[in-house]
């Protein structure tokens, strides 16, 4: 009998094929969760390890001589890039493992959206100790600082960051102060355009770490561009350290502090007001959108504001940022939204 119609008749008399089927299409929903949480934390470890990068130069590598030379595993590395083959991220056979198709995908525009989720990976896996009120966010559990710059400045390269340069450039400002300035990422990008000057400011020490790291390579800004571990809200002492500023960029920070109210935002940005009365105020702040959209549309925003939700972090309605700004003296200049993301980019004055 062939091979083929046996095995059909075995299943039907176990269940019907009918049913089988119906349990394959409810398993394949499961399958898909499943296989991205083990995909993820495969990607991750073989990232961290040097592996993914090491294919990325070479083309080629032998697991075996890999190993050996970086004090590794074999057998766990070779049970991540056998699974990692089945789904078509590697090509492995007999020990020698290339990039598959899709892994050279993954490892362009896509590697931000892991490095970012790692930078949150501490908060995913006490999450059932936060949900029992076990522990805390912020006292047992907190984010990587530098995976989330690293992220952030990989996928802000992509849009964001575009969209926040052209409004600097477009309204003629040349020397800047960016605020939670991150691995640097958006001041290298200002900074491609002769005549700019900028200043990066952030409080994080590991953010500040992987930035001056990238300064020291970073040759074409050399002299223009500058880092320091500063307190955003300290405005007075930014306002004597930066004095001769045309705009203060803030990228995606304000909305770390509005988790509970909106006053102490408000507040700060009168002093910036106050401080730095011949500069403006370049703002991009992601929006929250409507559930219907968000189902119809499940971008990577659903990530986003379940990463910052967990974290104390409040993503507001458009007309909320709107009136936050007024409240605190600003006046809108110019706005730019981009529902498609849910991220709105302002001029403020």
């Amino acid at each position: 009998m062939n091979p083929i119609l046996e095995q059909i008749r075995f299943m039907h008399k176990i269940g019907g094929i009918g049913r089988l089927l119906r349990l394959r299409k409810k398993h394949a929903l499961g399958l898909k969760l499943i296989r991205g949480y083990a995909a993820t934390t495969c990607f991750w470890t073989l990232s961290n390890v040097g592996l993914l990068d090491n294919l990325l130069e070479k083309g080629a590598v032998d697991l075996k001589e890999f190993a050996q030379a970086n004090k590794l595993d074999l057998e766990t590395l070779r049970s991540i890039c056998e699974y990692l083959d089945g789904i078509k991220v590697l090509d492995c056979e007999n020990d020698r493992c290339m990039l598959d198709v899709n892994g050279k995908i993954l490892l362009e525009e896509p590697r931000g959206l892991f490095d970012l989720l790692y930078g949150y990976e501490p908060v995913f896996t006490k999450l059932e100790a936060l949900a029992r009120s076990q522990e805390k966010y912020g006292r047992d559990v907190i984010r990587r600082g530098d995976a989330v710059a690293k992220g952030s400045g990989e996928l802000g390269r992509q849009f964001p960051f575009l969209a926040m340069r052209q409004m600097v450039y477009d309204h003629g400002f040349r020397r800047v102060l960016d605020l939670g300035c991150g691995d640097l990422e958006f001041v290298f990008l200002l900074c491609e355009r002769a005549g700019i000057t900028a200043a990066g400011v952030d409080s994080d020490p590991a953010a500040i770490e992987c930035a001056r790291r990238r300064l020291e390579d970073g040759a074409s800004c050399s002299g223009r561009v500058t880092v320091s571990r500063a307190d955003m809200f300290d405005v007075e002492h930014l306002a004597e350290l930066f004095p001769d500023i045309d705009a203060i960029t803030a990228i995606d920070v304000l909305h770390e502090y509005v988790y509970g109210g909106v006053q102490p935002v408000i507040k700060l940005l009168g002093e910036y007001k106050r401080n730095f009365p011949q500069s403006a105020l370049v703002v991009a702040e992601f929006f929250k959108l409507p559930r219907v959209w968000l189902r119809r549309i499940p971008t990577t925003t659903l990530e986003h504001h379940l990463f910052h939700s967990l974290t104390k972090q409040e993503i507001l309605p458009i007309g909320q940022w709107i009136d936050l700004f007024q409240k605190s003296g600003y006046g809108i200049v110019d706005k730019k939204l981009v529902h498609g993301i849910g991220h709105a980019y302002f001029v403020l004055r």
